[in-house]
């Protein structure tokens, strides 16, 4: 075990201070990162394993010029290297003869992390082989167009199947087709006659009880939906006008067996200028444990990296016609300020998918969201997921950030100040990734920063 100053505990009260929402993670000391798109990189295989012969079958996702995804029957996405340039499994080959939701199987196999420019981050399985099942049927596409895995990243699959109806040449067999000139098969891809749509069951808030269950709520408050309202404009207007600024970031990871408490053992820190413009977030000048590091930051590996811009959860958990439930929470004193709380539950494949190694899942999540008085401005957001299919190498995943009031130029601004994310494996196994960002300044098209 490392030196205990290695370890967090000695670093934040927050990072020990409590688990909200579950009493097994009471001591692992968890607020988390809010940026889409997070990653813990485990052994290839994953804490389950991978099935011997690494065939996946499912419906296909995205398709982009270096990797291929499909989603299982669970929900989890599996991703692969394509290095195809030619022949039937090419990117291009694969875009003019699929869509979106057909069924198909993979056959790949296992490699070390490559980097995909084009996810900004690594693959540990490439294709081999693919096989067209069946065309789905108009159910079955309109569930696979309601994922948001398609929609990521730049991928090359056709949306709509009637457009692969006019687009092909009658010398090759669209999927599904014996041989060209064949008879096409019954189930030939649907064209749709609606926009897709999510499926769950009629929402309700979830209340903490005193024992740390979790118990729904349906009484809303007369006053609450107008609140409600003026909290969602309130955030996504602070959203939007997220100012560009550049920061120091540094970035901690820690790893623990399956004790409790864990005993956090440092792995690595990561230093990076971080910039945050329009929105989205780039890194440079990055070192890892002092050594620099010259390739991209989606490259570094190891556990628990993320992209994305600063508080982009936000927007998305509040956006006009988000299934996400909000209700309000009991008020919490911090340092000597009462802050209001609002609770929220949001269900499978919404905002933010977790990826390990070559699986990836949209989880739902639960938390808790601070805001100051009367003026609503957030100042931290907690959450968490419990539930994961049994064949993903996770079983927990925690995460949250902090804001702070930062001076940049002769102006302050609320920009978040700490982030933190916590992930337990299947079997007991956890990962924390603490990131303290400091020094925040204007952005400037031309840096002046010099690298040390």
């Amino acid at each position: 075990m490392a030196d205990p100053d290695d370890g967090p505990q000695q670093e934040s009260g927050r990072v020990t201070r409590r688990c909200i929402w579950s009493r097994e993670l009471a001591t692992a000391g968890l607020y988390l990162g809010l940026l889409v798109g997070v990653a813990l990189l485990l052994p290839a295989g994953g804490a389950n394993g991978a099935p011997s012969d690494l065939t996946f079958s499912g419906e296909l996702q995205r398709v982009t010029a270096d990797s291929i995804a499909i989603r299982e029957a669970d929900g989890i996405i599996i991703e692969a290297q394509n290095t195809a340039s030619d022949g039937d499994l090419s990117p291009k080959s694969l875009s003019e003869r699929y869509a979106v939701g057909d069924q198909v199987e993979i056959t790949c196999a296992r490699i070390v992390g490559v980097y995909s420019a084009q996810l900004d981050r690594r693959l540990y399985l490439r294709l081999q082989a693919l096989r067209f099942l069946r065309a789905p049927s108009e159910e079955e596409r309109r569930k696979a167009l309601a994922s948001k895995a398609w929609r990521y990243g730049a991928n090359l699959l056709q949306r709509d199947a009637s457009v692969l109806l006019r687009r092909a040449s009658p010398g090759q067999p669209l999927p599904g087709e014996a041989s060209p000139g064949g008879p096409r098969p019954a189930t030939a891809p649907n064209e749709l006659s609606a926009e897709p749509t999510t499926e769950w069951p009629a929402r309700a808030a979830l209340t903490l009880l005193p024992d740390g269950r979790l118990a729904l709520s349906t009484e809303p408050t007369p006053e609450w939906p107008a609140r409600l309202e003026h909290i969602r404009s309130h955030i996504l207007a602070y959203a939007a006008e997220l100012p560009n600024f550049v920061a120091d970031e540094v970035a901690k990871r820690y790893v623990s067996g399956p004790s409790q408490p864990p005993h956090w053992r440092l792995v690595d820190t990561i230093k990076s200028e971080i910039t945050v413009h329009g929105g989205r977030v780039s890194r440079a000048h990055i070192t890892v444990s002092g050594k620099p590091w010259n390739s991209p930051y989606g490259a570094i590996p190891g556990s628990l990296l993320w992209g994305e811009g600063f508080g982009s959860q936000l927007p998305c958990l509040f956006a006009p016609g988000s299934p996400t439930v909000f209700e309000p929470g009991a008020p919490v004193n911090e340092g000597g300020k009462l802050l209001s709380v609002v609770r929220f539950s949001s269900p499978p494949d919404e905002c933010e998918f977790v990826w390990t190694t070559y699986q990836q899942f949209y989880p739902s999540r639960m938390g808790r969201i601070w805001l100051t008085e009367p003026e609503e401005d957030v100042v931290r957001l907690e959450m968490e997921s419990l539930a994961f299919p049994s064949a993903f190498a996770l079983s927990a995943f925690e995460k949250g950030v902090s804001w702070g009031i930062v001076k940049i130029g002769g102006g302050a601004h609320l920009l978040p100040v700490l982030a933190e994310i916590t992930s337990r494996d299947s079997h007991g196994g956890m990962t924390l990734t603490r990131s303290e960002y400091k020094n925040h300044r204007h952005f400037e098209v031309a840096s002046h920063v010099t690298f040390q």
